[in-house]
């Protein structure tokens, strides 16, 4: 079982000072605890190949994504695999249990690959500032000048 903290984070990482204080802790982001209980998670990355791809199942497939707590980012890709997901499992059994009887079960997975994170190198750095600023418009003219 999950620490309250912990359990709380699991579910909603974007928790506020003030949710901590329901717990009697404080959550916020520099808060060595709050790193401390993000850190004791397992992280993987799921690629997702479905079996069809028209619009009907794709929102039924993203619907039923969306729904999963643990999934904590979830994007939609060019290519294959048609899916990248970032997941949050308080240990690999619990991990394989959610891969086994939800991830698996959602509408019209094809084939599921999961990666393990072994070690965080880079976490949350910021955006560099030419990118934090959009594109650049100048830059942008010259190329279509050419």
């Amino acid at each position: 079982m999950l620490h309250a903290g912990v359990q709380f984070l699991y579910h909603d990482d974007r928790a506020s000072a003030t949710d901590g204080v329901r717990l009697g802790r404080s959550l916020r982001p520099g808060n060595p605890r709050t790193r401390d209980a993000r850190q004791q998670l397992r992280w993987a990355f799921v690629s997702v190949t479905m079996d069809r791809e028209d619009a009907a199942t794709i929102t039924e497939f993203e619907a039923a994504l969306a729904a999963v707590p643990e999934v904590q980012h979830a994007e939609r890709l060019f290519g294959d695999p048609d899916y990248l997901l970032r997941i949050a499992a308080a240990d690999l059994g619990r991990y394989a249990e959610l891969r086994d009887e939800t991830l698996a079960a959602l509408p019209c997975v094809q084939r599921l690959t999961s990666t393990i994170v072994m070690k965080r190198v880079v976490d949350n750095r910021p955006l560099p500032l030419g990118l934090a600023a959009g594109p650049d418009p100048q830059r942008a003219r010259r190329r279509t000048k050419r």
